[in-house]
């Protein structure tokens, strides 16, 4: 029960990751309701930059891997490893 809850948790963050990987690119699928806008629907009440979205993308994969190593399957960097 624990690894399928585990590899959920990692594939619905890695798939949110890819996401902010495929809007950086220029991708604009998702982002009208991800963005919030304006009162009156006048435009985004901001608009996110490609290295903001990127450097989200990648703490979004590196939140999934802390989760891998806290649920026991990718232990390479885990503290429980000994050289």
């Amino acid at each position: 029960m624990k690894m399928i809850l585990t590899l959920s948790a990692v594939s619905v963050l890695c798939l949110i990751s890819m996401l902010h990987v495929y809007w950086a690119c220029g991708g604009r699928w998702g982002s009208i309701v991800a963005v919030p806008v304006k009162e009156g629907g006048d435009g985004p009440t901001f608009v996110p930059s490609k290295t903001g979205t990127l450097l989200l993308a990648v703490l979004i994969v590196i939140a999934a891997m802390l989760i891998l190593m806290q649920g026991g399957i990718f232990t390479k960097f885990s503290s429980k490893h000994h050289f």
